[in-house]
């Protein structure tokens, strides 16, 4: 995968390998990429790594690998995948916003289900971003 990188300048932003933005799109895709990561190193932490020379079986689970990815914080990707979440039950919310301003000269209690489950929506979403799953 190719990411365009870029650097800020007077008056936006220009393309520079150096730069510290990427473009969102590739940074959805950065985060879903090391998110795959994170789960391969999990699944091979459940396996069992074959000695060659006595065929003694070990978990893997205590392999340097694994011991050095439990002990890395990934506190941006962690943030990047709980908003992408969150930004589920954004749509969500809005729906039912959308719903209950419709309903608000028709059907006083779908416009109230609508309003309490917009509120619920917004109360996941805002946990999902505050790492409260």
């Amino acid at each position: 995968m190719k990411v365009k990188r870029y650097k800020q300048i007077v008056g936006g932003l220009q393309e520079n390998t150096e730069g510290d933005y990427v473009d969102y799109s590739d940074y959805q895709k950065l985060v879903a990429e090391n998110a795959a990561l994170k789960g391969l190193i999990e699944m091979h932490a459940g396996g069992f790594a074959v000695c060659p020379n006595c065929s003694h079986e070990e978990p893997s689970e205590t392999d340097d690998i694994v011991a050095l990815y439990r002990s890395t914080e990934t506190p941006a990707t962690d943030a990047a995948i709980a908003d992408i979440k969150a930004q589920g039950a954004d749509t969500v919310a809005e729906h039912h916003r959308v719903r209950a301003d419709a309903l608000c000269d028709v059907d006083t209690k779908g416009m109230y289900r609508h309003q309490l489950a917009y509120l619920d929506a917004n109360d996941v979403a805002a946990n999902l971003r505050a790492g409260r799953n």
